[in-house]
């Protein structure tokens, strides 16, 4: 295997996260969300989970939390962006891997089953 490191960018100003909170950006790109707001600290970044209809997953630090929201709010509708802080990541990370992996299985036979 070839390893890899994941950038970070803040999606206004090109700023990266310290090792701490890149850590924390990392964990959640395992997570299946859509349409979802997840803090990373200990920066207190923001991570808008898009995925679909909301577009794709945007990075905001500390600084521009809000300018994400707002940026958000101003392309996409639905009550996912309207969403009220604050945004715990702590319950995300309760789900184990085997769970991760059997809703993968689930979501990758809808496919089959409805004909998609």
């Amino acid at each position: 295997m070839v390893p890899v490191q994941v950038v970070f960018r803040c999606h206004f100003c090109d700023a990266r996260p310290d090792a701490e909170t890149r850590e924390s950006l990392t964990r959640q790109l395992q997570l299946l969300l859509h349409g979802t707001y997840v803090d990373a600290d200990p920066g207190h970044w923001l991570v808008w989970h898009g995925r679909g209809t909301y577009g794709r997953h945007m990075y905001a630090c500390a600084e521009h939390r809000e300018t994400l929201q707002q940026y958000l709010r101003k392309h996409y509708a639905g009550w996912h962006v309207w969403a009220e802080g604050p945004y715990p990541a702590g319950w995300y990370f309760r789900e184990e891997a085997e769970q991760t992996r059997r809703r993968k299985r689930m979501f990758n036979g809808s496919k089959r089953i409805f004909g998609i």
